[in-house]
């Protein structure tokens, strides 16, 4: 209770008080309401992106409710299936989006995650894909840095036994290297070091 009354509506209040000589003091109270951001969660080929609140984010995994080191980015792409959430905070307010679920799998358009390889691993820079059998249908090469940023894409054409790219001008570090295939995805980790 604020001078005898119990404020909940945001305003600004204004409340004298009275001591045994007359007017002692007048408050001035402001309540302001911050209305939470809104966030929403795609999903496409395994990435999931948030719209709404300003981040800093952290994605959550929704299976134990725990952080995920480094996932600070507006885009996140897990390297496990799973339900996923992202949270931001804006003005002293915390939201939390729903859970989104993805499906990390291989399929028969895609050569199974033994049959591609990733080299030099590590790399100082350039790396290379090479299938052991050549794509059935067109691919997409997402590069993604530890936070979940997606940092590098490249359509892979159907029939395609190889796939390069180059992390040159990113520092070292772990990153995921995935192909996408409409929902499917498969991905290996990639070391860039100053070799």
């Amino acid at each position: 209770p604020y001078g005898g009354s119990i404020l909940s509506d945001p305003g600004i209040y204004t409340f004298s008080f009275t001591s045994a000589f007359g007017c002692d003091s007048v408050v001035t109270l402001t309540i302001l309401y911050q209305t939470p951001p809104v966030l929403s969660v795609t999903s496409s080929g395994g990435t999931l992106a948030v719209t709404g609140g300003q981040g800093p984010y952290q994605w959550i995994n929704c299976a134990n409710n725990e952080f995920i080191a480094g996932a600070t980015g507006s885009t996140f792409s897990p390297s496990q299936s799973g339900s996923y959430a992202v949270s931001t905070s804006e003005n002293g307010c915390t939201s939390i989006s729903s859970c989104v679920s993805v499906i990390i799998s291989s399929t028969d358009d895609l050569p199974d995650t033994e049959s591609w390889s990733l080299s030099p691993n590590p790399t100082s820079g350039a790396a290379v894909i090479r299938w052991s059998e050549t794509t059935r249908a067109e691919s997409r090469l997402e590069v993604t840095d530890a936070s979940g940023r997606l940092i590098y894409s490249q359509k892979i054409p159907a029939g395609s036994d190889q796939a390069e790219f180059d992390l040159t001008d990113y520092p070292s570090g772990v990153f995921n290297v995935r192909i996408i295939s409409g929902t499917r995805v498969i991905a290996k980790k990639l070391v860039k070091a100053r070799i």
